[in-house]
Protein backbone atom coordinates (compact mmCIF):
# COMPACT_ATOMS: atom_id res chain seq x y z
CA UNK A 1 0.00 0.00 0.00
CA UNK A 2 2.64 2.27 0.72
CA UNK A 3 4.43 2.19 -2.67
CA UNK A 4 0.93 2.62 -4.22
CA UNK A 5 0.57 5.69 -1.95
CA UNK A 6 3.91 7.08 -3.13
CA UNK A 7 3.21 6.40 -7.31
CA UNK A 8 -0.34 8.09 -6.98
CA UNK A 9 1.53 11.20 -5.72
CA UNK A 10 4.37 11.32 -7.89
CA UNK A 11 1.76 10.70 -10.44
CA UNK A 12 0.18 13.78 -9.58
CA UNK A 13 3.76 15.84 -9.10
CA UNK A 14 4.51 14.39 -12.72
CA UNK A 15 1.37 15.36 -14.17
CA UNK A 16 0.78 11.67 -15.53
CA UNK A 17 -1.55 8.88 -14.79
CA UNK A 18 -2.28 5.19 -14.85
CA UNK A 19 -3.95 5.81 -18.64
CA UNK A 20 -0.79 7.17 -19.87
CA UNK A 21 1.25 3.85 -19.28
CA UNK A 22 4.60 4.72 -17.83
CA UNK A 23 6.48 2.56 -15.84
CA UNK A 24 6.95 3.00 -12.26
CA UNK A 25 10.58 2.51 -12.83
CA UNK A 26 10.58 5.34 -15.27
CA UNK A 27 8.41 7.62 -13.49
CA UNK A 28 10.83 7.25 -10.43
CA UNK A 29 13.68 7.79 -12.44
CA UNK A 30 12.74 11.23 -14.11
CA UNK A 31 11.42 12.59 -10.66
CA UNK A 32 14.54 11.56 -9.18
CA UNK A 33 12.79 10.04 -6.30
CA UNK A 34 14.39 5.88 -4.52
CA UNK A 35 11.96 3.95 -3.60
CA UNK A 36 10.26 4.33 -0.72
CA UNK A 37 10.19 0.64 1.02
CA UNK A 38 14.18 0.37 -0.05
CA UNK A 39 14.61 4.02 1.62
CA UNK A 40 12.68 2.88 4.77
CA UNK A 41 14.45 -0.70 5.37
CA UNK A 42 18.16 1.23 4.70
CA UNK A 43 16.99 3.86 7.64
CA UNK A 44 16.31 1.00 9.80
CA UNK A 45 19.84 -0.84 9.05
CA UNK A 46 21.49 2.60 9.90
CA UNK A 47 19.33 2.80 13.01
CA UNK A 48 20.87 -0.85 13.85
CA UNK A 49 24.02 0.37 13.13
CA UNK A 50 23.79 3.50 15.72
CA UNK A 51 22.17 1.35 17.91
CA UNK A 52 25.30 -1.24 18.30
CA UNK A 53 27.77 1.05 18.58
CA UNK A 54 25.78 2.73 21.74
CA UNK A 55 27.39 2.07 25.50
CA UNK A 56 25.86 -1.10 27.42
CA UNK A 57 24.10 0.75 29.52
CA UNK A 58 21.92 3.03 27.09
CA UNK A 59 18.19 2.24 27.57
CA UNK A 60 17.97 2.07 23.23
CA UNK A 61 20.79 -0.94 23.61
CA UNK A 62 19.22 -2.31 26.59
CA UNK A 63 15.80 -2.47 25.06
CA UNK A 64 17.07 -3.88 21.84
CA UNK A 65 18.97 -6.85 23.16
CA UNK A 66 16.30 -7.87 25.73
CA UNK A 67 13.35 -10.61 25.81
CA UNK A 68 9.89 -9.54 26.73
CA UNK A 69 8.65 -11.57 29.06
CA UNK A 70 4.83 -12.85 29.42
CA UNK A 71 2.53 -14.29 26.89
CA UNK A 72 1.26 -13.30 23.59
CA UNK A 73 -2.27 -13.17 22.61
CA UNK A 74 -4.35 -15.98 20.58
CA UNK A 75 -3.79 -15.93 16.72
CA UNK A 76 -0.57 -14.59 15.07
CA UNK A 77 1.42 -12.54 16.70
CA UNK A 78 2.61 -8.75 15.35
CA UNK A 79 5.62 -8.91 15.10
CA UNK A 80 8.34 -7.36 17.16
CA UNK A 81 10.86 -4.42 15.71
CA UNK A 82 13.65 -7.09 16.56
CA UNK A 83 11.51 -9.89 14.16
CA UNK A 84 10.66 -7.45 11.29
CA UNK A 85 14.42 -6.60 11.27
CA UNK A 86 16.11 -10.11 11.28
CA UNK A 87 13.58 -10.88 8.42
CA UNK A 88 14.11 -8.14 6.17
CA UNK A 89 18.06 -8.22 6.66
CA UNK A 90 19.51 -11.32 7.66
CA UNK A 91 22.82 -11.62 5.23
CA UNK A 92 23.28 -7.87 6.36
CA UNK A 93 23.13 -8.67 10.38
CA UNK A 94 25.22 -11.63 9.31
CA UNK A 95 28.18 -9.56 7.23
CA UNK A 96 28.73 -7.28 10.40
CA UNK A 97 28.76 -10.00 12.76
CA UNK A 98 30.99 -11.59 10.66
CA UNK A 99 33.09 -8.26 10.61
CA UNK A 100 32.89 -7.76 14.28
CA UNK A 101 34.49 -10.95 14.87
CA UNK A 102 37.40 -10.17 12.48
CA UNK A 103 38.49 -7.24 14.02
Amino acid sequence: MLRAAEMKILRTIFGKTRLDRIRNTDIRARCGIADIVRLGRQRRREWYAHVRRMHENRLPRIMMESKPHGKRPPGRPPKRWKESWQSTSQETIQRWLQQATDQ
